[in-house]
Formats: structure tokens, sequence, C-alpha cells
């Protein structure tokens, strides 16, 4: 969750709902937590000559603590980033360059290889703790490439499995934990394939043998051709990079808007390749 301070008479936000959030989730000890880095990091943006004073201000959930406030024509964001319910990271940035806020994580299925268009879009707000949801918007394929942040064995075994257990001839290769997009020395030596799990091994254990072989090295390498360059065309060559507007809903329609542009393009391209001109 982003907290905004805007200009000399604006206030930082309500530190209600994401004190609330703490306090529940996680206990009091994560929530002062919280209000503490919310408080040490105002103290360094105060320290700043110039930039803002800080000022007595009573709030519920600051309980005693000050408020801030910045002189014109500064502008200060403070984003925080949920990653579990014991850590805690806060960052600011101080100019009168656009905000940055933390973003919508923003998902898109289904890119055929030969077309690349974007048949299924959905954003998910950020939370770092629960599942996402990846069967609903995976229609009758046979393969499916996800990564580490939309893998759980649930959304796996409800893809590959009906309800009673009969294989659906669709075969899932997620990622299990985040690695390096550099290779090593080590990965570009041929090696045999990994002895497979025993049957009574985990998901997650089966899920990385089968990324380690040749044919789920292949097939998962598919996802830099297919799905990763709709986000590079759409941030490089459309020139999208952030939001304009806030909440759900409408960064709905906005990612829509975006996605039904870059089917729009991609058409065009098509369109001119199968007339004979040359496109770059």
């Amino acid at each position: 969750m982003s907290l905004s301070l805007r200009r000399a008479d604006g206030f930082l936000g309500d530190f209600d709902h994401q004190y609330q959030w703490y306090l529940a989730e996680a206990g009091e000890t994560v929530a002062r937590r919280y209000l503490d880095a919310v408080w040490r990091t105002l103290e360094e943006i105060a320290s700043h000559p110039g930039i803002g004073r800080l000022r007595r201000f009573r709030h519920p959930s600051l309980q005693g603590l000050r408020s801030f406030r910045v002189r014109p024509p500064f502008e200060v964001h403070l984003i925080f980033y949920r990653y579990t319910d014991q850590e805690l990271s806060a960052e600011r940035l101080m100019s009168g360059r656009p905000p940055i806020r933390e973003g919508l994580p923003v998902t898109r299925y289904r890119i055929p290889r030969s077309r690349r268009k974007l048949t299924c879009n959905r954003q998910t707000p950020s939370d770092r703790r629960r599942p996402r949801r990846i069967g609903p918007a995976v229609g009758p394929v046979s393969e499916v490439l996800v990564d580490s942040g939309f893998y759980s064995e649930q959304a796996v075994q409800k893809i590959e499995q009906t309800a009673a257990g009969i294989p659906t001839g669709t075969r899932v290769y997620a990622a299990v934990e985040k690695t390096s997009h550099h290779r090593t020395v080590a990965d570009l030596e041929k090696k045999p394939d990994p002895v497979a799990p025993a049957p009574e091994a985990s998901l997650a254990e089966k899920m990385r043998h089968r990324l380690q072989t040749a044919e789920g090295k292949a097939v998962y390498k598919l996802r830099q051709q297919t799905v990763e360059p709709v986000f590079g065309i759409i941030k490089a060559a459309m020139g999208f990079r952030q939001f304009l507007l806030r909440g759900l809903s409408k960064v709905s329609t906005e990612w829509t808007l975006v996605c039904l542009a870059y089917n729009v393009r991609q058409l065009h391209i098509l369109d001119l390749a199968k007339n004979g001109v040359a496109t770059v």
C-alpha cells in the first residue's frame, strides 16, 4: 500500500486502514513496527534542509506520534511493500517527478505463438501472502507456463485434474521459486535429466524436477518468446509504463484499453506483412 504526502496543505494519508490490517493479520508488534518505519522515514526526510518539517498532529493510528508536512513545491511518496507478516520495508521519493506507487500485478494468459495477441487479461491486488488463481483464466490448452508468483499446489491440481482426480490433459510448467535470469556456466553444460522424485514426493519437488528436464527447459523457455515480449512492447514501443487511474476497477478498465490497443497494433502489423509491406 502506498501513502502519499502532497504539498504543504496535504495530510500524510490515512494510516488507519494499513495499521488495522497489520493489527488484525500480524499482531500488535508488527503493526507498531509499521508505524515506527513510517516515523523513521519521515525523520529522515525532514533532516534535509528546506524539504519539510515535523509537526504534532492527533491521529488515531499514530497514537501520540507526530505527522509530517512538506513545503511546496516538494512531493513525498512513501511506498510500503508487504513481504511477509514479519517483514516491512519503506522507500520514499522526494522530488517533483511523477509519483511512484506500488503497482497492481497485471496478468495475461494464452498468447498464441503465431499471433501473440492478448486473449485474456486480469488485474489482482498486490498481496504476496495469498496464492494467485490461474484456473478460471485457463481454457482448453495443452501446456500452461506460469512464473513463481502464480504457483500453488491447489492451482496446479485444479488445472491438471478434475474434482474426481481424472487428468484433464493440461500440463503445468511453473517455477517453484525465483531464479536469476542470468545463465551460469553450469547452466550451459549439457547434463542428463535428473532422477525423478519418488511417488510420495511433494508436488513442489515434482514440479521442480519437471522444469529441470530437457523437455521442461525447452517448453518453459518459450515464455521468453511468447509472454515476456508483450510487456516489453507495451512498455518500450507503446510507452505505457504506469497507470494513470487508481482503484482496481479503474485500473482494470485502463489495462483493457491497453490490451485492445496492443491487439490492434499487432493486427495492423500482420495485415501489412500479409500485403508484402515491410514493418519495423
